[in-house]
This record gives C-alpha cells, sequence and structure tokens, in this order.
C-alpha cells in the first residue's frame, strides 16, 4: 500500500508509532532488486503517466533496494535481510510469494 500514497515517511512513521514493541508487519511494494534507489516523481500525475513509469495508474513509486532504510528511520529494527528463505516451498506457493524479498522488521 505504500505505493499509492505520497509521503511513504509519514506513512511509515505512523505505522511504527502504532505497534506495540515487538510488533511487526507484513508489507507487499513493488520492488526491483535491480534498483539502489526508489524512483518516484511527484510531477508525475497522470494516470497514463503513472502507468508509464510506475507500473500501474495508481503508483506514485517503485521501490528499490534502499527500502529497508526507510523503516530503520523511524526506528524500526531488521532481524532478517531475506526472510523468504525461511518459508517452506509450500507455503510459498499458498500465499504466492513468487521470487520476492521480504524482510522481517520489528519495533
Amino acid at each position: 500500500m505504500l505505493e499509492h500514497v505520497p509521503d511513504d515517511a509519514k506513512g511509515i512513521a505512523e505505522m511504527y508509532r502504532v505497534l506495540k514493541k515487538g510488533g511487526f508487519a507484513i508489507l507487499a511494494v513493488p520492488f526491483d532488486r535491480n534498483r539502489e534507489t526508489t524512483y518516484e516523481d511527484a510531477s508525475i500525475t497522470t494516470a497514463a503517466e503513472r502507468k508509464k513509469y510506475f507500473g500501474q495508474t495508481d503508483h506514485v513509486r517503485i521501490y528499490g533496494t534502499d527500502y529497508v532504510q526507510r523503516f530503520l528511520k523511524p526506528g524500526f529494527k531488521q532481524e532478517h535481510k531475506d526472510y523468504e528463505a525461511n518459508i517452506p516451498e509450500a507455503d510459498k506457493t499458498k500465499y504466492v510469494f513468487k521470487n520476492q524479498n521480504i524482510f522481517l522488521l520489528r519495533k
């Protein structure tokens, strides 16, 4: 859902605020592991432009490998860099984890 939010830093800070100590959030976002930095451009506002640059008409960014850094700023702690490796193949299929990076971050 963060790919839809104009100010994702504010959204991430709010997630941190409302989580109890030890709590975590599971989030899926458009993620390009070949991109070092998140691509966002506030001047891209039409549905056609957003589809062209972000892959969907209501997205405002595509995250790069700096994705986790956005969560560390308000205080989240990273427990696993690639949590996907810990998920059994049957669960990956059941929950449609298709070659995704899954980071385990806690408050």
